[in-house]
């Protein structure tokens, strides 16, 4: 079993810049500071039996840069603690090397952290980011066009592929082990949208925070869920259209954007019109309610 001082020698290989008890960092002109924190615990947020614990490194660090992403901003520099049963070197450097690798592909520096003595298995990242135009989730307005970056439940539907071991589909099992944040999209989208956030907890849950911060409803008419994935879903005896709603974790961003903005952001992305912004509700096309479920912190997964 390693000691810290050793863990730490060894991370400095990967992160240069760790060693002090603090680091500075600077944010361009012209832009706002955006900060966000996520902890990501063995056997709730990943499991090293079923992906590595490089896989697990860069999945959470997706979901890290997602929650900058979602504001319409570009990450910057990024803070990393680690909570290990025991001084594993080779554990902790698996980790390191995955979130690293994504970071990298995005420019955003590792400059410090921390690690501790604990009975599980844990990550809390925090990011620094920098946007120009936030986007918040309260800005939907009647009227707006509800939108998502890409097809959704692909997660959902790659954990299924490694959990009950089905044929090996590398393409989707990468839907769940190697997520991409939307970084490029939240840009341009910082610039059309009127309120966004990241598809994190399942399609249902995140519309529902959208609309609750906004007091507005929607209608959505329908959800872009990939082939591969419907079959996946009817492998297994459930619905597509639930590992949508309820999965989470495809980190796509949801939107609302002004229907006169539509042929100017066609022209700089591809995107999903899925619904559009009513007075009150969360219903489909068809007039039934959108049962609220996804994943929940404390209850795991409220029942729909």
């Amino acid at each position: 079993m390693a000691s810290e001082f050793e863990i730490i020698k060894n991370l400095r290989i990967l992160f240069p810049r760790i060693g002090d008890d603090a680091e500075v960092f600077n944010i361009s002109p012209g832009f706002s500071p955006l900060v966000s924190i996520d902890s990501f615990v063995h056997g709730i947020h990943f499991d090293i039996s079923l992906i590595s614990p490089s896989d697990a490194g860069y999945r959470s660090c997706a979901a890290a840069l997602s929650d900058i992403a979602a504001m319409g901003g570009r990450p910057k520099v990024l803070l990393c603690s680690i909570g290990l049963p025991e001084g594993d070197i080779a554990l902790v450097e698996s980790l390191a090397r995955g979130i690293k690798a994504l970071a990298n592909e995005f420019n955003t520096e590792i400059i410090g952290g921390d690690t501790v003595m604990s009975d599980t298995l844990f990550l809390s990242l925090c990011v620094i980011g920098e946007s120009k135009k936030i986007v918040r989730r309260n800005g939907a307005r009647i009227g707006d066009i509800l939108c998502v970056t890409g097809p959704l439940g692909g997660s959902t539907a790659g954990l299924k592929i490694l959990r009950e071991g089905l044929k090996h589909s590398t393409e989707v099992v990468n839907r769940y082990s190697h997520p991409k944040p939307r970084i490029e999209q939240g840009l341009i989208l910082s610039e059309h949208a009127t309120s966004m956030i990241d598809i994190s907890d399942g399609l249902a849950i995140d519309l529902y925070h959208l609309l609750e911060e906004s007091k507005v409803g929607a209608v959505v008419h329908t959800i872009p869920i990939e082939n591969k994935v419907r079959d996946i879903a009817t492998l297994v005896g459930e619905n597509p259209n639930d590992f949508a709603l309820y999965g989470g974790e495809d980190f796509e961003l949801l939107f609302t954007i002004n229907r006169d903005n539509l042929d100017k952001l066609n022209k700089k992305m591809d995107f999903f019109l899925i619904g559009e912004i009513v007075e009150e509700g969360m219903k489909f096309g068809n007039g039934s309610d959108i049962k609220l479920g996804g994943y929940d912190h404390f209850t795991r997964i409220i029942n729909h």
